[in-house]
């Protein structure tokens, strides 16, 4: 089935449900932890979609209800969750692309299965959200602007969204607007390298980019990607990366 009106050949392989679901599955994310962190030395970060975005893409043939079948994902993910954190994962980040589209009551019922997922982690525990609208191809209609999704018709809820008991917020970077006066404390990743354009921007367009943002703290800023590189050539990744590095430098003074 297409997954947006937009683009009738975009599809999205997704799960069928038959059943309840159940809490104690391994989901493989403390294996993946273990294999990259035996290739750095670096601190290690594992993604895991959102049980609102897993439930709205399955084929629900057992619950009959998204908000059900959310809160039995939300067990599965904290489980898994619990179980990266006594691996010693520090930082995980949960990544959320169909708020916008969808009602307010949905999201709000999202929002508690999440904090629900969360709440039982350690301190030490840095939790990211990312928010988006998808990035699933480079359309042949881009003209060089931010802004090109998949799922931005609706209204953009980030007043529920900062209910989510997170660290930081993961965002596109013409949405960074929504979340003034909402932040409190924690952390914005302005996404001011866009996935949608297939050009490499230098790191000052991404500092120009960042620095945008007056409102927002240093301390609180992260420079990252609007969204992930999957479906953009290795150079062009590594090109952006780049560049997001070099936006660091010219920030930092």
């Amino acid at each position: 089935m297409p997954i947006t009106p937009r683009d009738r050949d975009v599809f999205h392989p997704a799960a069928t449900c038959k059943g309840r679901i159940d809490e104690n599955v391994d989901l493989g994310l403390v294996d993946e932890f273990e294999m990259v962190s035996a290739l750095t030395a670096s601190p290690v970060k594992i993604t895991m979609t959102g049980p609102h975005m897993l439930a709205k893409v399955a084929y629900d043939e057992y619950y009959g209800d998204v908000s059900k079948m959310m809160t039995d994902l939300g067990k599965l993910l904290r489980h898994n969750f619990l179980d990266l954190a006594a691996a010693g994962c520090e930082n995980i980040q949960i990544d959320e692309p169909l708020f916008t589209m969808s009602d307010a009551r949905e999201v709000e019922a999202a929002v508690a299965v999440i904090n629900g997922v969360i709440e039982d982690l350690p301190d030490n525990v840095h939790v990211s959200m990312h928010i988006c609208q998808g990035n699933y191809a480079v359309g042949k209609e881009y003209d060089a602007q931010i802004g090109h999704r998949y799922f931005d018709t609706g209204e953009y809820k980030a007043a529920e969204i900062c209910k989510i008991e997170c660290s930081a917020f993961l965002i596109e970077y013409d949405m960074a607007h929504h979340y003034e006066g909402l932040l409190g404390n924690r952390q914005l990743g302005v996404g001011a390298a866009d996935v949608q354009d297939p050009k490499v921007e230098s790191g000052e367009t991404i500092a120009e980019r960042i620095r945008a943002q007056g409102w927002l703290a240093p301390e609180q800023t992260i420079i990252t990607s609007s969204c992930g590189f999957n479906h953009l050539p290795r150079r062009t990744a590594m090109g952006k990366l780049m560049a997001m590095s070099e936006a660091k430098r010219i920030l930092s003074g």
